[in-house]
């Protein structure tokens, strides 16, 4: 993934994604969801390949996918499990998009960057409570949704709901 100075993830897409029911994964913990994303410039033709067969396999929109390369605006991705009834979903997807929007705006605003000796540059994140970022969190605005009715997007449980929200900074 390419990190800007902010501690933001830019010009980047998620090109793996998936779904531990059972805990076999390296967390071990059931329910664990993981993603594999990588720069989208410079790729070799062979990782582009396999991207693109994976890509045609994936179910959902593709802003499920990718990752915000707009510096003007901060982008997060919230869902929810399939719940009896849809609106609930949808809320309940949007109070965790707010959540992820407040942690990415403390990342972005304790996040810094230093140039070694030999070029290498490195980039840390600090994070510490922060009683201000829930509230610039309430800015963001969902811009997209999505019901998966067959269980087909990343998480494979029909009735999961995905929101996009997003915020000018």
């Amino acid at each position: 993934m390419l990190v800007d100075g902010k501690g933001t993830t830019r010009n980047s897409q998620i090109v793996a994604m998936w779904y531990d029911q059972t805990g076999d994964r390296p967390t071990h913990l059931a329910g664990t969801a993981y993603a594999v994303a990588c720069p989208v410039r410079e790729i070799p033709p062979d990782v582009a390949d396999w991207i693109g067969q994976w890509q045609k396999r994936r179910g959902g929109p593709d802003w499920i996918y990718a990752l915000a390369s707009n510096p003007q605006r901060l982008c997060v991705v919230g869902v929810s499990g399939p719940t009896i009834d849809e609106e609930r979903s949808r809320a309940y997807a949007e109070e965790w998009a707010r959540s992820e929007l407040a942690q990415a705006i403390e990342l972005r605003s304790h996040s810094a960057s230093a140039v070694l000796d030999d070029q290498e540059i490195l980039y840390a994140a600090v994070t510490s409570p922060c009683d201000s970022c829930a509230e610039l969190a309430k800015a963001g605005s969902v811009v997209e949704s999505w019901q998966d009715k067959k269980g087909e997007g990343p998480i494979p449980l029909p009735g999961t709901t995905y929101v996009l929200m997003c915020m000018n900074l």
